[in-house]
C-alpha cells in the first residue's frame, strides 16, 4: 500500500512539473491586478476567459498557443493573454462570461467576442479583419 501511494505520489508530482513547463511565454496569465492595464495599455488583446476544469478549455489550449505562436510571427501588434474566469468571477462577471472558454478581442477600450470555430490561423484571421489590417 505504501509503495502504490509513493508511485500515485511520484505520478502526480512529474505531471504538475509538466504542466508548469508547457506554458506559452507569448500568452500573458491575467488576474484581477493586472487585467484592467494589460486590456487598456495595449491596443489590441486577445484573452480567453477559461476554466482549468473546462474539458473544452483543455482541448482548445494547444490551438490557442498555435494562435499566439502565428500572432507572435506575423506584423500585427496584438498580444494573447488568459484569464482564470472560474478563480476571477468578478472579472467574468463583469464581460458577461457564460461558457468557457470564451475569446474577446479587447481593441482601443471596445471588447468584441469572437464567435467562430477554435482554429488558430481561423482566430488569426478574425484578430486581422476586427483591427482592420
Amino acid at each position: 500500500m505504501s509503495n502504490m501511494l509513493s508511485i500515485l505520489f511520484c505520478i502526480f508530482f512529474l505531471s504538475s512539473i509538466g504542466s508548469v513547463f508547457n506554458k506559452n511565454p507569448a500568452i500573458i496569465e491575467l488576474n484581477d491586478e493586472n487585467f484592467k492595464t494589460t486590456t487598456e495599455n495595449n491596443p489590441y488583446v486577445l484573452v480567453e476567459f477559461y476554466a482549468p476544469w473546462c474539458k473544452y478549455c483543455k482541448n482548445f489550449a494547444p490551438e490557442y498557443d498555435k494562435t499566439a505562436n502565428l500572432l507572435q510571427k506575423s506584423s500585427l501588434n496584438v498580444k494573447l493573454a488568459k484569464i482564470d474566469a472560474a478563480k476571477h468571477t468578478s472579472i467574468a462577471k463583469e464581460h458577461g462570461i457564460k461558457g468557457y472558454p470564451t475569446l474577446k478581442l479587447f481593441k482601443n477600450g471596445q471588447c468584441e467576442k469572437y464567435e467562430g470555430d477554435r482554429d488558430a490561423w481561423k482566430i488569426a484571421e478574425w484578430i486581422k479583419t476586427s483591427i482592420g489590417q
